[in-house]
C-alpha cells in the first residue's frame, strides 16, 4: 500500500536530525504531499518527524481527485484524464491512481 504524507509544521527551531528527515522524504515546504511505500524504513522515518507531519493510507478515488487538482506536468501543465489515457496503459485516471496504491 501507499501512504500519503503531508508536511504540516514549518522549519523554525528543528532539530538537525529532522531537518534532515523531512528533507530525505522530500517534505520541503509546509502543506507538501508526498507519496511513499510502506516499508519498516519508512516508517521509522516518519516516526522521527510525527510532530511535523501526518499520513495515512490514500484510497484511489482521493489520489485521482489529487493528481487532477494538484498534479503538474513538465511546463506546469495540468494532469488531465486524457493525457493519463494517452501516455499510460490505464484507460481511466481512476484505474491509474489504483495502480499506482496497488504497487
Amino acid at each position: 500500500m501507499i501512504q500519503a504524507v503531508v508536511r504540516i509544521r514549518g522549519d523554525i527551531n528543528v532539530k538537525p536530525g529532522i531537518k534532515k528527515t523531512l528533507h530525505l522524504l522530500h517534505l520541503n515546504r509546509v502543506n507538501h504531499c508526498v507519496l511513499i511505500r510502506n516499508s519498516p524504513v519508512n516508517d521509522g522515518m516518519l516516526k522521527k518527524v510525527k510532530d511535523y507531519v501526518t499520513w495515512g493510507e490514500i484510497n484511489p478515488e482521493v489520489l485521482a481527485k489529487l493528481i487532477v487538482t494538484r498534479g503538474k506536468l513538465i511546463g506546469n501543465r495540468p494532469i488531465k484524464p486524457e493525457y493519463i489515457k494517452k501516455e499510460t496503459r490505464h484507460e481511466s485516471l481512476v484505474k491509474f491512481a489504483g495502480a499506482i496504491v496497488e504497487g
